[in-house]
């Protein structure tokens, strides 16, 4: 009987490499387009290969350069296109940075039917009629897709975002979704720029503005993040859950949340003819409501006195008044003054 060979050893360890580096090299390439998607500016070179995350900083300069250059070919291929960008005037020593090219890259054809996209593009539509939605680019972006797959003029939709901040929205929008800790570049109110990982809790938008609250890893708190300060972001990694007892309510704030001074203690008051669900639209679900002479008290803790005042007379046609502190009330008189004069 005669046996059948058994293959060299070696032969096996080398169909294992390639497997090893072909599974490597996919990772690489979903990294590398997710991180340059979510940026708002250019990366330079330096930048990706020396990120760990992206999987170039293991290997010799030379050998990642060659890796970083199939990769943006393997993504061409796929009608991705990563191009280089250079300042004006800049010198040939100057380090490159790379973005992907949005007029070039395009979707493979024959993905979905006429009659499938046609009905997808209504649907988001009139989701897009809905006000203060975190996701509402990504979702514009979709539609202008569909529609100009089909030869037809996108709707004309307010509050167009630009490319970058889309592509921000979309990466957090990701994240959320599928529950994993997202990472990026966030730059606050001074220009300081620090990278955190946060869990994200929740989504919400006040006056136009999207925000994101979840439990920042740098602090170990739950924390509120500006979308639009978000310079950058890697490929969301590592699961959690969502606290059972979190409610994003908790979290929307108003005018009177920002100063840097510690917070006071404040109270307004209702009448009673305005309906506890008009209150309660108003109070957003902060601090607590209670039964006060003839009508209703608010008492919430403020930062800012001279804004609380402000976020008062935005709502006197409610009857909304100050009852304390004191400084409370003379910002709110102050403010009732420079009106009539302005009106004198």
């Amino acid at each position: 009987m005669t046996k059948t060979p058994t293959p060299p050893a070696g032969r096996e360890v080398q169909q294992s490499a390639r497997e090893n580096d072909r599974q490597d090299a996919v990772h690489r390439i979903l990294n590398l387009l997710f991180i340059l998607n979510a940026s708002r500016i250019p990366l330079t070179t330096s930048q990706i290969l020396d990120d760990e995350e992206l999987g170039y900083s293991a290997t010799k300069r030379e050998s990642a350069m060659k890796q970083f250059k199939r990769d943006r070919q393997k993504l061409e291929s796929l009608g991705i296109v990563v191009a280089e960008v250079k300042e004006r005037g800049a010198s040939e020593r100057e380090e490159s940075s790379w973005a992907i090219d949005q007029e070039r890259t395009h979707a493979v054809p024959r993905l979905i039917t006429a009659d499938d996209a046609d009905l997808l593009a209504k649907a988001l539509t009139d989701h897009l009629l809905s006000p203060g939605l975190p996701y509402r680019r990504p979702l514009e972006h979709i539609v202008a897709k569909l529609t100009s797959a089909r030869g037809l003029t996108p709707p004309d939709l307010p509050g167009l975002l630009d490319a970058s901040q889309d592509n921000v929205l979309e990466a957090v929008w990701t994240a959320f979704s599928l529950r994993l800790k997202l990472t990026f570049e966030y730059e606050n109110a001074r220009g300081e720029a620090t990278k955190r990982t946060v869990c994200v809790y929740g989504l919400f938008s006040v006056k136009g503005v999207s925000y994101l609250a979840g439990l920042d890893e740098k602090s170990s708190q739950v924390r509120t993040f500006r979308i639009d300060r978000i310079q950058r972001v890697w490929k969301p990694k590592g699961t959690y859950a969502i606290p059972a007892d979190f409610d994003v309510t908790d979290f929307l704030f108003f005018t009177f949340d920002f100063e840097g001074a510690s917070s006071t203690p404040a109270a307004f008051s209702f009448p009673a003819s305005v309906p506890r669900a008009e209150i309660e639209a108003v109070t957003h679900g902060r601090g607590t409501l209670a039964p006060h002479a003839d009508g209703v008290r608010w008492d919430i803790d403020v930062r800012d006195l001279d804004a609380a005042a402000g976020f008062c007379l935005e709502h006197s046609q409610m009857g909304m008044t100050p009852l304390e502190p004191p400084l409370l009330i003379d910002c709110w008189r102050n403010r009732i003054s420079k009106a009539v004069q302005a009106h004198a």
